[in-house]
């Protein structure tokens, strides 16, 4: 712990994304248990979450559930609810050490979460069926079919059209086909764009590069754009527009809204290949020079 509290400490968790300003840590923390996250809207991102209103890490019903279990839980304080209470201040920490309210990284509260909404729920439905048992019946499973139908319309007519828009370029869409083909076929000069985010991890998984050649002149791991010519192997990653590339019967995997540019800069070109979206929008264009 002594280490970790050093400046050294606090430098090696700089470099692997830890937040190291304890204001932000708590404030990422209390966005882990702000209702907005966990019942009405969800993660921001849309990688993550349908983000829509109304729909959030939980169904928008079980805010009930989930207060109503958790005024139990503290009327009772038993073995079972003190761990329950444990788990709920424990598991916001992970998350809030890189960022704030990122459903992956506080997975953990997924089973939490269930168990406290599934004993409210029980709450519930034990105090109201007496009276009026087919009544609260129907009305609870009601509720549960129209809150689930609204995910499904979200999800498929909301969700997946932000996804296929920003998706697509946050996870390279298409470069893993476009470095195969440069494999299969034994280009022995292969141009990648920089306008691809981080292209040198795809040219290092995709082409099997190996480690002993990388470790010789690495990359810094946290680059997402090259600015300045970087060469790995045959590959060679530069703006199309500054490079110039005087090599014949090369290969250029360029982003299909640099094409009109290619074609003016190499008039002697062919297209080879056009890798397109789900969608069928144009994303990746391979061509010889």
């Amino acid at each position: 712990m002594q280490f970790w509290l050093s400046p050294q400490g606090t430098t090696r968790l700089a470099e692997t994304g830890i937040e190291t300003n304890i204001f932000l840590v708590i404030l990422y923390y209390l966005s882990y248990l702000e209702p907005v996250f966990l019942f009405f809207y969800g993660d921001f991102s849309v990688r993550r979450s349908v983000t829509t209103i109304g729909i959030g890490q939980l169904y928008i019903w079980e805010f009930l559930t989930v207060i109503t279990s958790l005024l139990a839980f503290k009327k009772q304080l038993t073995i079972e609810s003190k761990i329950i209470f444990l788990w709920l201040f424990l598991y916001p920490i992970p998350a809030a050490l890189t960022e704030e309210q990122h459903a992956i990284r506080a997975i953990i509260g997924m089973p939490l979460f269930a168990l406290i909404s599934s004993y409210g729920f029980w709450l519930l439905y034990e105090r109201l069926v007496s009276n009026n048992k087919h009544i609260t019946k129907n009305l609870l499973l009601i509720a549960i079919a129209l809150s689930f139908c609204y995910y499904i319309y979200a999800y498929y007519n909301y969700s997946q059209n932000k996804i296929s828009d920003t998706g697509v370029g946050h996870w390279q869409y298409g470069i893993g086909e476009a470095l195969n083909y440069a494999e299969i076929n034994n280009y022995q000069c292969v141009f990648v764009s920089n306008k691809f985010k981080r292209p040198n991890m795809y040219i290092l998984f995709y082409t099997q590069y190996p480690p002993a050649e990388y470790q010789k002149a690495p990359h810094d791991p946290e680059a997402k754009y090259f600015t300045e010519p970087t060469q790995l192997g045959k590959y060679t990653i530069a703006d199309l527009q500054k490079y110039n590339l005087e090599q014949s019967d090369c290969l250029f995997i360029i982003t299909a809204k640099e094409l009109t540019e290619f074609q003016q800069k190499y008039s002697k070109n062919q297209k080879i290949k056009t890798i397109k979206t789900p969608e069928g929008i144009s994303k990746i264009v391979l061509l010889e020079k």
